[in-house]
């Protein structure tokens, strides 16, 4: 005997698919996710996640403004944009090399981590772009990614370049992690 060609047991089976799908719907009403817990400094209590744009390719490296702004990396289609106070959205650098990990310095320059650029920037609010780093120990940096500043100076966490799995030590031990004084 076929399931599919029983009419009695195919109508059980559609009531006791679309009952199942009730009951779920009816129980996620009555018991919903709970709220956002708040991140101290980051996220309030109770936030509403909300999509402002699609479309984009791989977005990495937010980092706030001091007027509620953002400032956020898209890797993959080699840009910065800017998301401002009321919403809107704008692209604030193209190009970037793959730019991630940044970092709003205090006197208003974005740094940030070019990948495939291998060299960390700081770009001024007018857009100009300086290489703060391009090597360590004499070689160049390796797919920069991350960057954590400090008082004295800027850790530079490189990685692989995408395909390519690490199976050895690196030649240069500092390419893990490098530092650039805070002045620059």
């Amino acid at each position: 005997m076929k399931l599919s060609g029983n009419p009695v047991i195919r109508g059980l089976l559609v009531t006791y698919l679309i009952g199942g799908v009730s009951f779920s719907l009816a129980g996620l009403a009555q018991n919903p996710p709970p709220a956002q817990a708040a991140i101290n400094g980051v996220v309030a209590a109770g936030a509403k996640v909300e999509l402002v744009r699609g479309g984009f390719q791989g977005l990495e490296g937010p980092v706030p403004t001091p007027d509620g702004g953002l400032y956020f990396s898209d890797i993959g289609a080699n840009k910065t944009y800017h998301l401002d106070k009321n919403g809107n959205i704008s692209t604030w650098r193209e190009n970037t090399k793959g730019t991630n990990g940044l970092f709003l310095s205090k006197d208003g320059r974005l740094l940030g981590a070019e990948g495939g650029g291998q060299r960390i920037v700081a770009v001024t609010p007018d857009g100009r772009v300086t290489a703060l780093a391009t090597a360590s120990g004499g070689k160049p940096l390796r797919s920069p990614n991350d960057l954590i500043l400090a008082k004295t100076a800027a850790s530079i966490s490189p990685i692989p370049r995408p395909g390519r799995r690490r199976t050895r030590r690196p030649s240069n031990p500092a390419m893990s992690s490098i530092f650039v004084p805070a002045d620059r």
